[in-house]
């Protein structure tokens, strides 16, 4: 048997026609008192209190929602709420839930956008060797597991939660952010950018088949224009929710980026100062000092930390007191990338190697 609470009104309260219909006749007559009051004095004062401290709810239709954001976003309020407690149910949660509705089709469009030409039958998990990769399918993978085991149990606020942790997280904040360098400037056709074009992959493949029992239309929007499987269905609810992969085997790789992670907040917040002198993250060379128990796991990523905090170089200091320096890089600026450089290409001579090799169609 499942029972649910009652729905709550934006101050905590459960929604009641007579109480409603009382509070807004309230206000109306409060309203009417007030305009009938000369500016100023006493009573004025009293009434513009009293009209403050009266709390009216405004109950929202659902024929409202939807004909403004369509069937979708009932659907998503529906999935979010724990419906075996008091839901609340306002326009403030629903602009809330718009809000992240809108990452997840920005952040699709961007996966959408960065898939073209890529065939998911060519290219696999082979392929990925960096951390931030492996880190972001590890995430995926914990994910997964847990969707597939809230779905089993009916639990769609559960599934809600791990969507807008993956998609306004992991995705959108943190791996396209890191990943665009190599999108946009690699060579087509190379192998650290294959290896992103698959993360991608099945990051979106993840969200649309996850998403689909609840944003039934969008899912189906999704599906129709990303690159599928020899052997895919034609709708995404005929597909199956992605395979499950032993999610124990990403710990450790989990376990080193929740120090680097911690790393790239404290860069971050360094390097405002930085930006705020009109410079540019990728303007910088930085010094980092890790604690003695932190060293060994920032020289296993050393050569990805400069990608991982969006700066040109990183320098490993002597120091272990966690400090962050900031310099500007003293090198040659990359016209294709913009990154710093000791030196660059021959040919042309206003772009690094790697931009070099790219504009030459040369797969470095």
């Amino acid at each position: 048997m499942i029972t649910h609470g009652f729905v709550l009104d934006e101050f905590g309260r459960p929604y009641s026609k007579s109480r409603l219909e009382r509070e807004k006749a309230e206000r109306a007559s409060l309203d009417q008192q007030l305009k009938a009051l000369p500016k100023g004095g006493r009573a004025r004062t009293e009434l513009e209190k009293q009209l403050k401290a009266l709390k009216v709810a405004e109950y929202i239709e659902p024929d409202t929602v939807i004909q403004k954001n369509g069937a979708e976003m009932f659907r998503l309020w529906v999935a979010a709420s724990e419906f075996r407690s008091d839901m609340g149910y306002s326009q403030t949660i629903l602009d809330g839930l718009s809000e992240w509705y809108r990452k997840l089709r920005n952040t699709a469009r961007f996966l959408l956008g960065n898939l073209k030409g890529f065939s998911p039958d060519l290219a696999g998990r082979e392929l990925v060797t960096l951390g931030i990769d492996r880190y972001l399918l590890a995430r995926l993978d914990e994910v997964v597991v847990r969707a597939r085991k809230a779905y089993e149990l009916y639990e769609l606020h559960v599934v809600h939660r791990l969507l807008v942790e993956l998609v306004s997280v992991e995705v959108s904040a943190l791996y396209s952010d890191v990943a665009k360098d190599r999108l946009y400037s690699d060579a087509v056709g190379s192998p650290s950018r294959l290896a992103a074009q698959v993360v991608l992959y099945e990051c979106l493949r993840a969200i649309t088949t996850l998403a689909a029992p609840i944003l039934a239309f969008t899912a189906e929007d999704i599906w129709a224009h990303m690159p599928r499987r020899n052997g895919d269905p034609d709708s995404v609810h005929l597909a199956v929710f992605p395979d499950l992969h032993d999610a124990s085997k990403g710990a450790d790789v989990i376990a080193d980026f929740a120090v680097l992670l911690s790393w790239r907040e404290r860069v971050t917040k360094a390097l405002e100062p930085f930006r705020a002198a009109k410079h540019k993250s990728v303007d910088a060379r930085i010094t980092l000092s890790p604690a003695t128990s932190e060293r060994p796991i920032m020289m296993k990523y050393a050569a990805e930390l400069a990608d991982l905090f969006i700066v040109s170089d990183v320098v490993l200091g002597n120091g272990t007191d966690g400090t962050v320096e900031i310099a500007e890089h003293p090198g040659l600026k990359c016209e294709r990338c913009w990154k710093h450089f000791d030196t660059l290409a021959a040919e042309p001579n206003d772009v690094c190697e790697r931009c070099a090799s790219a504009l030459a169609g040369r797969i470095a």
